[in-house]
């Protein structure tokens, strides 16, 4: 019995043994600690010399009491100041012992722009300074504009041809660029082929104003001529309060002309019957079609407006009227080419079917 105890003892030592042979170990496996970082924004302006702040989101993961070194570089010199949330230990200006484990910090890096317009990367990187890692990095891009403020000034219309007396309206924009804000002083000079007395002038609607940053603002200019004359307008916004050093400029022309009458030239056909008939009436000035303010069209059996198809067309607005059935008030206006129509006992006028074209000194 005691034999056969022994037996099975050392049986069953050898099972053991060999389970134990045949069994693999597997130990937790070392994740390798990692380092992200995103910048915003993504672009910015700023002037010359103005501070300007980025703001970094560093996470980490599998961090283990390890030193991260922060550095940011462009094409200009950038040696500004780092802070971090949540707070960190420091151990040198650029330098910040993290928590163990996963983790995301809010990094955010002040300094001042260069003093010089430029356009530039800026590239904000993240290294373990010990190389216990491999020095694992993490980086992160944005763009920057440098640029000095400044004006634009546009004007409408570039050019213009009024009779004597009469006067040329322009409408004058400025335009702030890069944060330019502050008060307008406006201003012009004429330059005329003519110096005869008396001198042409001219007015602004307002002699000051004010313009936010990157925004506009509007101004009306008037000139009058007295007598025959070509000039060219140079119009000027000044920087109120000199905070700039700052004026902007544009040009606008004035042709202005001894008055011409206009001419009928034609009505055709000169006669027509039956319950529909398209006319076509040309006129024209020696100066330009352009001078041309109204045209009067008369379809009757004598020149009276009254009982009558009597038309009034003003170029400038693009508007035709209809004298009523009594020949003493015109319609509302309408503009030709668009749907609809203008009616009296006498005719019927189709506006979709009524087009004008201007050419030179014709209007028909």
């Amino acid at each position: 019995m005691k034999g056969s105890r022994a037996i099975r003892e050392r049986r069953l030592a050898g099972v053991a043994l060999w389970l134990c042979a045949g069994l693999t170990f597997v130990g937790a496996a070392h994740a390798q600690p990692g380092l992200t970082l995103s910048v915003s924004p993504s672009s910015q302006t700023v002037q010359p010399n103005q501070g300007y702040t980025f703001t970094l989101t560093l996470t980490t993961s599998s961090w283990n009491y390890d030193a991260v070194a922060l550095t940011a570089s462009s094409c200009f010199y950038m040696g500004g100041t780092w802070s971090i949330t949540p707070v960190a230990t420091m151990l040198a200006s650029n330098q910040f012992r993290l928590a163990y484990g996963n983790n995301t910090y809010t990094i955010t890096y002040t300094d001042y722009a260069p003093t010089s317009n430029t356009t530039c990367n800026v590239s904000f990187a993240a290294q373990d300074t010990n190389g216990n890692y491999f020095y694992v990095t993490a980086s992160a891009t944005a763009s920057m504009i440098v640029a000095s403020p400044y004006l634009t000034m546009s004007v409408s219309p570039p050019s213009q041809a009024v009779d004597t007396n009469q006067s040329a309206a322009f409408t004058v924009t400025v335009t702030s660029h890069f944060g330019w804000q502050g008060s307008l002083i406006f201003d012009y000079t004429p330059s005329c082929s003519s110096t005869a007395y008396p001198y042409p002038s001219g007015t602004w609607g307002s002699s000051t104003g004010y313009i936010t940053p990157n925004g506009t603002s509007s101004n009306t200019f008037t000139f009058v001529g007295v007598s025959p004359n070509v000039c060219t307008l140079s119009l000027y916004a000044h920087d109120a309060n000199n905070y700039y050093g700052y004026s902007v400029g544009a040009t606008a022309y004035v042709t202005i002309v001894t008055p011409q009458p206009p001419v009928n030239v034609s009505v055709s056909p000169a006669s027509g019957n039956g319950g529909s008939q398209t006319f076509a009436f040309t006129s024209s000035n020696a100066n330009g079609a352009q001078f041309i303010s109204s045209m009067y069209m008369l379809i009757n059996y004598g020149v009276d407006g009254a009982g009558a198809c009597y038309l009034q067309y003003s170029p400038p607005t693009n508007v035709i009227y209809l004298m009523n059935d009594q020949g003493n008030a015109w319609s509302a206006g309408k503009s030709l080419g668009t749907a609809g129509t203008l009616a009296n006992s006498q005719c019927q006028l189709n506006l979709a079917a009524s087009s004008v074209s201007m050419s030179g000194n014709v209007i028909e």
